[in-house]
């Protein structure tokens, strides 16, 4: 039994066990704030210490300041032990798969616990981190189920040539200085792992795509990269979750969409007065190396 089959099993002996207690989303987003306070902090040091000389012993460690990683480290603070409050499992993306059943047997898709089910707490952090000045994560709680508004969950989508695919989604509850009275918007991201049958067009990309209704697919080039940008969108289920939608698809068929919306529907809350985020921080948010989930 090599090491592959090795880890299979203790997958497998952790699922039949059944699925652990849901994390604390509490935990989770106070994580994200420190982890956006450390950055914001770092960043003011920096600006400050360009002005003067300092003779120190030692070096200063500047962490989770690269943009173009592809991956962030967990963020500082209490270490969730699961996920956050689960999305639901997103609707199966275009392209070619060989089987829709959830691996090693499990027959629930949703990844409970595990380095999958860290990624998507970890997409949280940077999703907090990519926030403008002047927004952030407002708390509050679904009027309908109670469920906490911020949720992130990793789906198993199928096998395409012995890969397993996979979804991630992060919808973030957002408002000025994080004030819900003052308006709750969304902002949502959705990451589908590298798979054929994704157009390199990001316009018929989204046209293909099953969720949204789509408005006028506007074209916006980033640093040479292709982003679209769709306005008035209308999803299946909220149609005002959807004020803007912007997609990339990576080379390798890494399908990214992010949405925000002045509303944050079953909130509670009244919409924001505007949009959170500019066009331009929209599409440079999607285009984030750190989104490009590589499995």
């Amino acid at each position: 039994m090599n090491e592959h089959e090795v880890k299979r099993v203790l997958e497998d002996v952790v699922v039949a066990s059944g699925p652990p207690p849901s994390m604390d989303p509490v935990a989770v987003l106070e994580a994200a704030r420190a982890a956006r306070r450390r950055r914001r902090a770092t960043f003011g040091a920096v600006g400050a210490g360009a002005a003067v000389v300092i003779i120190a012993v030692g070096a200063v460690v500047l962490p989770g300041l690269s943009g173009g990683g592809q991956r962030v480290g967990p963020a500082a603070g209490p270490r969730p032990t699961s996920t956050v409050q689960e999305t639901p499992a997103p609707t199966s993306p275009p392209g070619a798969a060989e089987s829709s059943a959830p691996p090693s047997g499990r027959t629930d898709p949703t990844a409970r616990s595990g380095p999958r089910a860290d990624r998507a707490v970890e997409l949280v952090d940077v999703l907090t981190s990519m926030l403008p000045a002047g927004v952030d994560v407002a708390d509050g709680t679904h009027e309908l189920s109670g469920d906490p508004l911020l949720r992130a969950g990793a789906s198993y989508d199928a096998v395409e040539d012995g890969r397993e695919l996979w979804s991630y989604s992060v919808e973030l509850p957002v408002a000025a200085d994080g004030v819900a009275e003052s308006g709750v918007g969304l902002v949502e991201v959705l990451v589908r792992t590298a798979r054929s049958g994704v157009p390199a067009d990001a316009c018929e990309a989204v046209s293909a795509h099953p969720r949204p209704e789509h408005g006028e697919c506007t074209p916006i080039d980033v640093d040479g990269e292709q982003v679209v940008l769709v306005e008035g969108a209308a999803d299946a289920e909220d149609a005002e979750t959807a004020d803007q939608v912007a997609v990339h698809v990576h080379e390798d068929g890494t399908y990214v969409q992010v949405i925000q919306s002045l509303a944050f529907p079953h909130s509670g809350r009244p919409a924001m007065g505007e949009l959170p985020m500019t066009v331009e921080e929209l599409a440079a948010l999607t285009v984030d190396e750190r989104f490009h989930v590589v499995e």
